[in-house]
């Protein structure tokens, strides 16, 4: 019996304009076209987002907040704040602590994010990539609890402050469906699955 309420932006109606879902969702226009688009102007939502968000959480008494994006994340901080709602957090990369999400460079995968290399990646001050990690991973730190969507992912995530990760993943077939096991989770709300160990 939870109370399903989605909010979400414009990006993807081009392909499914009719779909329906069984529970009210509410798209945020904040002129963004693509994924792509979303990783270089997402912050153009927030404001949004944020306003939404409080607007929702009020009305349809909602009392956990799931965010997915960075974007999403900073945008559910005000409920949080102002209405005392929980964030369970999901990340699918590591914008935690790279400010473009896919932990690439030159051709070689990101183990450590020092900011001289990070400014190198992203054509970007070093001044600018330490403030851009300090909010993400603040951002972060809001979070209840946080899910990771693979290991990997859970062992590239660096926190300033320890927080216990968990790891569910992106099932994709019933074998996999069968490595999982339901569990219960720090913020007292119940996680679908986690892995078996």
């Amino acid at each position: 019996g939870n109370n399903i309420v989605v909010l979400t932006t414009q990006i993807g109606l081009k392909n499914n304009p009719n779909f329906e879902f069984d529970f009210p969702v509410f798209r945020i226009n904040a002129g963004l076209e693509s994924n792509s688009d979303l990783a270089k102007n997402g912050k153009k939502m927030i404001p949004k987002m944020a306003k939404k968000c409080l607007e929702i959480c009020r009305k349809h008494k909602i009392e956990l907040i799931h965010a997915h994006c960075p974007f999403s994340m900073i945008a559910g901080i005000p409920a949080k704040i102002l209405l005392g709602k929980k964030i369970v957090l999901t990340v699918h990369g590591n914008w935690i602590n790279c400010v473009k999400g896919s932990r690439y460079f030159e051709d070689k995968i990101c183990t450590t994010y020092e900011a001289q290399k990070c400014s190198k990646c992203l054509k970007q001050s070093v001044p600018e990539i330490l403030l851009k990690q300090k909010i993400l991973n603040i951002a972060a730190m809001q979070a209840d609890q946080i899910i990771a969507v693979s290991n990997d992912v859970k062992n590239s995530i660096w926190l300033e402050k320890q927080k216990q990760i968990y790891i569910i993943p992106n099932i994709s077939s019933k074998f996999e469906a069968e490595q999982i096991i339901p569990e219960k989770d720090v913020s007292g709300y119940r996680t679908e699955a986690a892995y078996k160990n």
